[in-house]
């Protein structure tokens, strides 16, 4: 590269950090509006550095899921430049890094024989419901179409007055209940989740309301790739783009839950015409896009 290109190192922020690398950049072209008018992210994963080899079975979930892989995006503050394929309509990042229970619920460590592994703590399952909340009521203010919004906030406060002053043969399924979830499905078109285990995109895409379909690229990225880390977001962009699903005006949003804990979402919209047969084969899936969907994972 040359001598003045400027380079940041996100090392160390887990399946959220390509998310941060937009932040990162997007500030810059902002900063420096006139200086600056391209950068590029890189998002990657490199199982080298935390293969586990000792024997202590809880930290053996990196090495089964995870996989080598990598993705750049190069961002622009040019409005001229072109083509031009997505506009960033919104970026939201919420950190708990300072809940001790949000950092212990996954971290690096040594074993019994010195040997360093990644240790997912106990109750990381609600740490990250809880994360996923205070992220989902930030994000959907940003998001969401106003009557969504009011619809949401009509349901979430009858839904406190039923916890609050529930009947008494009802009491405790009223104090119980789960509050509402807004309908996310009117906010985006396209979406690309956490490629955590299947079991994991599973009960998140229900979690927020979403089908099969709509759960079907982070499903098959994981399925084709693995646990690529921040770079998984991407692939599974890639995949909606080679099967020509994002379309002029779409929203594509990707959510990255990394560790510490920390939730970050992209939202985009499509202001480029969809991809034609020619650069559809340029991307991961060139070779076996034709074979997907894989119906039982």
């Amino acid at each position: 590269m040359r001598a003045d290109v400027r380079t940041f190192n996100l090392s160390g922020m887990g399946c959220a950090a390509g998310v941060a690398g937009v932040d990162v950049a997007r500030r810059l072209l902002l900063t420096h509006s006139g200086a600056i008018s391209y950068a590029v992210v890189v998002s990657a994963e490199i199982v080298t550095v935390g293969w586990y080899s000792g024997k202590d079975q809880g930290k053996l979930l990196l090495n089964c899921y995870f996989r080598t892989g990598c993705s750049a995006a190069l961002l622009t503050s040019s409005g001229t430049a072109a083509p031009v394929k997505y506009r960033l309509a919104s970026l939201t990042r919420t950190n708990q890094i300072a809940n001790d229970r949000s950092y212990r619920s996954g971290y690096r460590e040594e074993d019994d024989e010195g040997i360093t592994g990644f240790t997912l703590g106990q109750g990381v399952g609600r740490m990250v419901s809880e994360l996923l909340r205070a992220h989902l009521v930030t994000l959907s203010l940003s998001i969401l179409p106003w009557r969504q919004k009011l619809s949401y906030v009509l349901a979430l406060l009858l839904s406190s007055r039923r916890r609050l002053t529930g009947d008494n043969n009802n009491n405790k399924l009223a104090r119980t209940a789960v509050p509402p979830l807004p309908d996310f499905r009117e906010a985006a078109d396209h979406f690309c989740l956490p490629s955590s285990g299947r079991p994991m995109i599973w009960r998140l895409g229900q979690g927020l309301g979403l089908g099969e379909r709509e759960m079907e690229a982070a499903l098959m990225t994981f399925h084709r790739f693995g646990n690529q880390s921040a770079a998984s977001l991407w692939y599974q962009l890639a995949y909606l783009e080679a099967k020509g699903r994002v379309r002029a005006g779409d929203t594509v949003w990707q959510l990255g839950i990394g560790s510490g804990l920390k939730a970050n979402s992209l939202v985009w919209e499509r202001v480029a015409g969809h991809e034609d047969e020619g650069e559809r084969e340029l991307g991961p899936w060139k070779d076996c896009i034709h074979k997907y969907p894989v119906k039982g994972t």
